[in-house]
């Protein structure tokens, strides 16, 4: 599996780019509800690549400042470093917050009004909660199981479209979603569940539906729990593990295909530090970081070399070293400790008659390619998100950007070398059309490996698109235009001078018809600009010149590219 980047791209005429190193959230599986948040870019009903979830919002970047992540049925939460939450996926039933007057899906992350102080959050099928620093609880989305333990009473129960506390849990430390109903791990190590009871996956023998967090009989000392489709798991501070709940492919372990009405031990199993329940399979990390599972194994999803279901947990062979494990509908992850991601099973089986889905069914681990870096992982139920991808550095030599002075009339190109110092192969090609600039043409772009680029100054003669901008020592500033190749692209121009000078920059990109052309004015702080003009284009053509107009000759501005995606 191969992965994009979504590289940062510095040009510095006459000063040294040392390169930034950021971090990203990526998502990959189906997309049918715009579950990624890859923005309105892409329209497929899956993406098998990571690829970076994006904000709603101007200029449409990287979802970044991310402290926790959570994927349900079709959605997806996150928790920023303010704690606030964003929200994108599906929201037909209110599952991302915005309130009854905006069901609509999210193709990126919009944020949740009113919601602070989150330290965690949790998707299930339809429905979100959210954990806050002060141990309580904050849950919106369906509730016609009472799965947002709100204690509504009869039926029809409304879902709610936005977040409303929890009431009577003030001590909570962990919450975990299952499709329709909720477990909620308390400091004192019991466990509460409200929702669906239909597969006694609450725990509780009896009742269909429990709309208010009830304890679970018969089990306490808890470190950890998991909700899966309609089975739990809950891992005991002595390395054992209780479930309860269905149990028809085996999924609970405990050697036969019975549902398990109340907390029940998996026998033989010791030295468990953590459970993830899939749809109808659980995982079981293990003290010595190797990986046990059992359940469904219809499409590889134990990750144990074949496709027969096993009703006892059994240790997946060459998975080491293991950090975290998530388990989604029919698929397997883990993260490792080298901060690379293993694979097995199928993200999109069930959803879609395309013979091509099959074949990208594993039965044993494999290792998701070029993605390093990796801090966490989180599965939805057909789509991972993960978090802490490091963006490879590119470094452009100060000995080739000797930029001087380009008079109208004048041409100037120059070529400098860029290296990827990145941590595998990373995809490139960048085309813009000549005269202009002649190009990258290199996929992959390989470690270690020089490529030239030559640039091209044309000359042009100041007019529409001439703007003047005053540097002050070393003085940065941005300014935001939008470009495309395929589809509109968002980029940021930013301009840095090392000393005090003034410069004319001069956009040789002249409005084509049948684009719209907006003029983007007064959006630059002191010093002040002129304004530029940014313009939706088809195809990716864009020059910008500096010339300098008056001040210190040693001053040379920079042009930083952000955001460039590029598309195979």
């Amino acid at each position: 599996m191969k992965t994009r980047f979504f590289v940062l791209l510095a040009v510095w005429l006459g000063c040294l780019q040392s390169g930034y190193t950021g971090e990203l959230t990526t998502a990959w599986g189906a997309n049918q509800r715009t579950q990624l948040g890859l923005g309105s870019s892409y329209t497929q009903d899956y993406v098998l690549e990571p690829t970076r979830v994006r904000e709603d919002a101007w200029p449409y970047s990287s979802l970044t400042n991310v402290t926790f992540l959570a994927g349900g049925g079709q959605h997806s939460l996150a928790v920023m470093v303010n704690g606030t939450v964003m929200a994108w996926g599906s929201g037909e039933f209110g599952q991302l917050g915005q309130g009854l007057s905006d069901l609509n899906d999210k193709n990126a992350a919009v944020p949740i009004a009113g919601l602070t102080g989150v330290d965690e959050v949790a998707g299930g099928g339809n429905h979100s909660i959210a954990l806050l620093a002060d141990n309580t609880l904050k849950a919106w989305g369906d509730n016609a199981s009472g799965q947002l333990g709100l204690a509504d009473v009869l039926p029809p129960i409304p879902l709610r479209a936005t977040p409303y506390s929890v009431v009577g849990i003030n001590d909570a430390r962990q919450v975990a979603c299952g499709y329709n109903y909720t477990l909620v791990l308390l400091n004192n190590g019991r466990v509460m569940a409200f929702g669906n009871n239909a597969f006694n996956q609450l725990g509780f023998d009896g009742d269909v539906r429990i709309s208010t967090p009830t304890l679970i009989p018969g089990l306490s000392n808890v470190t950890a729990i998991s909700a899966g489709n309609a089975h739990s798991a809950a891992v005991l501070d002595d390395g054992t593990v209780k479930v309860w709940g269905r149990n028809g492919f085996g999924q609970l372990g405990v050697g036969n295909t019975n549902n398990c009405l109340t907390p029940t031990v998996v026998p033989g199993l010791s030295g468990v530090s953590d459970a993830a329940c899939g749809g109808y399979h659980t995982l079981f990390l293990m003290a010595d970081a190797t990986v046990k599972s059992c359940g469904l194994n219809i499409v590889g999803q134990l990750g144990l070399g074949d496709f027969t279901n096993r009703v006892w947990a059994e240790t997946i062979s060459g998975l080491a070293d293991v950090q975290q494990v998530e388990a989604g509908a029919y698929f397997s992850a883990a993260r490792l400790g080298d901060t690379s991601v293993d694979v097995w099973g199928n993200y999109l089986y069930g959803l879609s008659e395309d013979p091509d889905i099959l074949l990208i069914t594993e039965n044993t681990p494999e290792e998701v390619s070029g993605l390093r870096g990796v801090s966490a992982i989180f599965a939805g139920s057909y789509h991972i998100l993960s978090h802490g991808v490091e963006v490879p550095v590119l470094h452009v030599p100060l000995a080739y950007l000797d930029y001087g002075y380009v008079a109208v009339g004048d041409q100037k190109t120059l070529a400098f070398p860029v290296s990827n110092i990145g941590f595998g192969d990373l995809p490139l090609t960048v085309t813009i059309d000549p005269p202009f600039y002649e190009g990258i043409h290199a996929n992959p772009l390989q470690e270690d490996v020089q490529y030239f680029v030559p640039i091209s100054f044309e000359p042009v003669a100041p007019g529409l698109f001439s703007n003047q901008v005053t540097f002050a020592g070393g003085y940065q500033d941005e300014i935001r235009y939008v470009i495309g190749h395929s589809w509109t692209e968002h980029y940021a121009l930013r301009w840095t001078s090392a000393s005090n000078a003034t410069y004319r920059i001069v956009q040789s990109d002249a409005p084509q018809a049948g684009y719209d052309t907006v003029l983007w004015d007064n959006q630059i702080a002191t010093p002040p600009t002129n304004a530029i003009y940014w313009q939706s284009m088809a195809t990716f053509t864009k020059t910008v010149m500096f010339m300098r107009v008056e001040g210190d000759t040693g001053a040379q501005p920079s042009i930083t590219f952000l955001g460039h995606e590029i598309e195979d």
